[in-house]
């Protein structure tokens, strides 16, 4: 299948093994014509694209739909899908618009548990979080922290400078029932528990005196982010919207510390690392409408601990350069991430993998193997498949132990990682020095160990 509006003309495409062109048949949207649909039973008329080979195409298509059961009480199409695509690309639909089907369910539920496991804790010296009790003066800082102030279709880059950022651009964007911002979420709760809240989402305000801000806050939380879409590069990895400033301000004057919480979809350097008075920091991929169960991180004990799916550095030369050219040439290899970083004996700020909890582990340091068993180095020829592949990849090589404890007073998760190191004689050229095996995600009650 290929991307939208990726496939080039000729019949080279179904020849090298495509079977659908994505958005679809011929519209009247001028935007999405394709070469294919009508096309195609040309080509089979003019002989120039045999009909076994289009069977074969269709084929392929609707096996995954026969036996995934999707035409037996599969729900049908929602009726504003249509109409909300030619909305995004700006067109008028030449019809009626219905509402979009309400599928939420317990969807508040299931927001908060993945707000929760997506959320990386990176810093957290002197227990500044969760925030004491006793902290009655609270401020709230950053462009990441109210409503989005453009409506809840983020498409391109225009006018995501104010506003939490709910999405991402292209393919990545999406339109929520509702949102519930950061600065939502904490004015019901210095309203439930007697606090004080002051807040500046402007970026460039941040950056002045601010003077309606009296006495400042006991502990600030400066909300950042970075937004990124389809067919358009960041031109940075440092957070959008003169982000090391406004941490440098913010964390100037205030007295207790202060805590950053950035939001990005992707890589990021943090330059402001070394900030005496940066006490916390947040990692947030990107979440969906209700960020109030989010924002109980901070606020509340969340005992729910994600891992980063990449590496964080805080020197941009670090990371693989871009050419700028329009060409991207995959030259690294198997040097993706954290295996780029071990082939260029490079430190990251925080490894990939890494996120601390509320509470702490103790992790046993002799890996036990069980047993090991021999197996080729080559899978046979064998035409036996699973659903997941040829059997003889999953075949088991070793069975390994560790001990790991929870050995804090209250309970909490963590994620067990396995990397192996290939044998330094006979691997092939170019090798990563590790490569991650598999993980755990484990959950322990205080004191409790396995």
């Amino acid at each position: 299948m290929s991307d939208f509006l990726a496939t080039p003309p000729g019949l080279g495409p179904v020849k090298a093994g495509l079977d659908m062109n994505q958005p679809g048949p011929a519209s009247t949207l001028p935007v999405v014509e394709t070469y294919w649909g009508d096309n195609l039973v040309e080509c089979v008329k003019n002989g120039t694209l045999s009909e076994s080979d289009l069977d074969g195409m269709v084929c392929r298509i609707l096996t995954p739909y026969f036996y995934l059961g999707q035409n037996k009480d599969n729900p049908s199409v929602d009726p504003s899908s249509q109409p909300l695509f030619y909305n995004g690309f700006g067109y008028t639909y030449p019809g009626p618009c219905p509402v979009g089907r309400d599928v939420r369910g317990n969807h508040s539920g299931l927001i908060r548990d993945i707000a929760a496991a997506g959320t990386v804790l990176l810093e957290n010296q002197g227990s500044i979080i969760p925030l004491n009790k006793s902290l009655t003066n609270i401020g709230l800082f950053g462009n990441d922290a109210a409503d989005p102030s453009i409506g809840t279709l983020f498409s391109n880059h225009d006018g995501i400078d104010s506003g939490t950022l709910i999405s991402g651009g292209g393919s990545g964007s999406g339109r929520p029932s509702y949102v519930i911002s950061p600065l939502d979420a904490f004015k019901s709760y210095v309203k439930d528990n007697g606090k004080r809240l002051q807040y500046v989402t402007n970026n460039t305000a941040i950056l002045s005196i601010m003077p309606g801000l009296y006495p400042w806050p006991d502990v600030c939380i400066v909300f950042l982010k970075s937004f990124a879409t389809e067919g358009f590069d960041r031109k940075t990895l440092v957070v959008d919207d003169n982000s090391i400033q406004v941490v440098n301000s913010i964390s100037s004057r205030c007295p207790r510390g202060t805590v950053v919480v950035t939001h990005c979809g992707g890589p990021e350097v943090m330059p402001w690392t070394m900030n005496p008075n940066e006490l916390g920091k947040f990692h947030l991929g990107r979440l969906d409408r209700k960020r109030q169960s989010l924002w109980q991180a901070p606020i509340n004990h969340c005992q729910e601990r994600g891992g980063l799916h990449g590496k964080i550095t805080n020197i941009t030369g670090s990371a693989a350069e871009d050419s700028s050219n329009w060409r991207s040439d995959f030259s690294q290899g198997p040097f993706n991430d954290y295996r780029h970083f071990d082939n260029k004996g490079l430190e990251a700020l925080y490894e990939f993998g890494y996120g601390l909890s509320y509470t702490t582990f103790g992790l046993s340091s002799n890996l036990v193997v069980s047993s090991a068993n021999k197996i080729s180095a080559r899978a046979s020829l064998s035409k036996a498949t699973l659903e997941l592949g040829s059997p003889h990849l999953w075949e088991t090589v070793a069975k390994c132990h560790a001990e790991v404890s929870n050995t804090c007073r209250v309970a909490g998760a963590t994620v067990i990682q396995l990397y192996a190191s290939l044998p330094k004689n006979n691997i092939p050229a170019n090798s990563p020095v590790r490569i991650l095996l598999g993980f755990k995600k484990v959950s322990f009650a205080q004191g409790v160990g396995i």
